[in-house]
């Protein structure tokens, strides 16, 4: 996964191969960062699920980045470490962040804000996909500072957060 995102031109696609239909990528190492313009197309939610293996981030969005993730299950992300990886357990979003059908779930961020996604000065817009059973010491599911947040017909429940905002 890691050699396709480097491989890819920028304003590129990556999509799955029917074959990876039920499974789930596990990441060995350490959260997988888009760079570049780039679209992430999965066969669906419910068809292919990325872990962090409850050791790091699965997804980091760079600034000035426009990036499309859709058709995929995020779980079992890890925002730990130092302090700016501890921030998003699923995925960290600066630039312009579009996820679509996608669930987020089991995600965690123990120290800080968004366990499910956290955009920080960008644009992130979540559509049609489902933030559940994340969680954080502020925005169990939806972390936002500075930025801008659109989200149209998702449901965002069952998250929890130590301080303030269980759900966002």
């Amino acid at each position: 996964m890691r050699q396709a995102i480097a491989s890819v031109c920028p304003g590129g696609t990556i999509t799955f191969a029917p074959a990876l239909s039920g499974r789930t990528i596990v990441l060995t190492s350490w959260e997988l960062v888009i760079d570049h313009n780039l679209n992430i197309l999965g066969p669906g939610a419910a068809e292919l699920a990325i872990s962090g293996n409850g050791h790091s981030r699965i997804f980091y969005v760079a600034p000035g980045v426009t990036s499309l993730l859709a058709g995929l299950t995020i779980t079992n992300g890890n925002g730990r470490g130092t302090m700016s990886d501890q921030y998003g357990g699923g995925i960290v979003s600066q630039g312009s962040l579009t996820v679509s059908n996608l669930t987020l779930r089991g995600n965690s961020a123990p120290a800080a804000w968004g366990g499910g996604i956290f955009n920080v000065g960008g644009t992130l817009a979540i559509q049609n996909s489902t933030l559940s059973g994340n969680s954080a010491r502020f925005g169990g599911g939806i972390g936002q500072s500075r930025g801008t947040l659109r989200l149209q017909n998702s449901t965002v429940s069952g998250n929890a957060a130590q301080f303030y905002g269980g759900g966002l």
